[in-house]
């Protein structure tokens, strides 16, 4: 799942992130759209925050 792909890319880079980055890190593991990546960040709040435009984080507190 691209949720799954994503929380694995975070936390190999332990920073945060640019949407172009994200894509180009994903697209290494799974053939995914970028508009399917920003729906991602977008949807699960609870594990990713957005920084500034464009940039995103995982969130410190997630259960895993």
């Amino acid at each position: 799942m691209v949720k799954e792909i994503l929380v694995r890319i975070f936390e190999r880079n332990d920073r945060a992130m640019n949407v172009k980055e994200l894509c180009k890190e994903m697209l290494k593991e799974k053939m995914v759209s970028p508009n399917t990546v920003m729906l991602n960040l977008q949807k699960y709040k609870d594990l990713f925050k957005r920084v500034e435009k464009g940039v995103y984080e995982l969130v410190k507190t997630s259960k895993k």
